[in-house]
């Protein structure tokens, strides 16, 4: 599955509860079926144990999906957001 997804979505509110992280598929599926209601395309890429990446990523495309990073860095302190968003968006 290909995609011009910009932004992916950690789904972090979903899988954090009281007793920490959940990261089961089925909590995994509610919070993907509540997300894909959303426009968010893409998904941070963080399979739970005992899931190999393949599955997660054939669990994301249920939900029409793609993994993506997590996290973005960038020299923030150096330009403007808006400067530097836009010189990675044509990367």
């Amino acid at each position: 599955m290909t995609s011009n997804a910009k932004i992916a979505l950690n789904p972090l509110p979903w899988v954090l509860s009281e007793k920490g992280f959940d990261l089961s598929v089925p909590v995994l599926r509610q919070a993907f079926s509540e997300i894909a209601t959303t426009p968010f395309k893409a998904i941070h890429a963080d399979p739970p144990a005992g899931l190999a990446p393949a599955q997660y990523r054939d669990l994301l495309a249920e939900y029409g999906f793609v993994p993506a990073p997590g996290y973005y860095s960038a020299p923030f302190h150096e330009a403007p957001v808006d400067e530097i968003a836009e010189s990675n968006l044509e990367k």
